[in-house]
């Protein structure tokens, strides 16, 4: 029977970092590839591609375009547009790849608190820098997304009625960001909360160290 001591902290242990492992290298691969992917764009070449590969990417390859959110371009070769334009239409994955990684800091460092027996704001401010973080984002996103699209019909399809920017704003909006952002909102107010009824919680295990 002694010999099980110590068992379920052990099990705790894995159950915290094998999940947080899990999820951090499956964001790495997501930031890296978002990467590359943003990097060709800015580029306009596909500068890891194999011999014999057409290096040059076309307009069809604008995230805008793919979306459907502008119609298809006259076939050009993005390095023959002007570099604002190519940054200017990679700036909605540059901001999703920013979010992603500051997300995932704030995630880490709210759990490294918790299992460290931190409470109070303390505890919560991961959280409310999180909720900002995603919020803000989500509508940095959407802006540099809109503008983009916009760019892209008065330059290629200037004779062409569409509707209000406004109507472009909303359905660019990632709305899946932003409700994150709302929860993350609701944890904090809720760990606040907890603090403010019960008291400093404390703890001396932490399956993080």
């Amino acid at each position: 029977m002694a010999g099980a001591t110590g068992h379920p902290a052990r099990t705790r242990h894995w159950a915290v970092i094998l999940p947080l492992a899990a999820g951090i290298l499956i964001v790495l691969y997501t930031v890296l590839s978002m990467a590359v992917s943003t990097a060709y764009l800015i580029t306009g070449r596909v500068f890891l591609a194999g011999p014999g590969h057409d290096w040059q990417l076309t307009t069809a390859s604008l995230p805008q375009v793919a979306s459907g959110q502008v119609p298809p371009l006259d076939i050009e070769y993005l390095p023959d547009l002007p570099p604002g334009l190519r940054w200017l239409c990679a700036a909605p994955s540059l901001l999703y790849i920013v979010v992603l990684v500051l997300v995932t800091v704030l995630v880490v460092m709210a759990l490294r608190r918790l299992a460290a027996g931190i409470s109070g704001p303390a505890l919560a401010r991961p959280w409310q820098v999180m909720a900002a973080v995603l919020i803000l984002g989500g509508l940095a996103h959407a802006a540099a997304d809109t503008v983009a699209v916009q760019v892209l019909r008065e330059q290629y399809h200037p004779t062409t009625g569409f509707g209000p920017a406004v109507t472009t704003a909303v359905f660019a909006i990632p709305w899946l960001i932003i409700a994150f952002g709302l929860l993350a909102a609701a944890i904090a107010a809720a760990l606040n909360a907890h603090t403010a009824h019960h008291g400093p919680a404390r703890s001396s295990s932490s399956p993080l160290k």
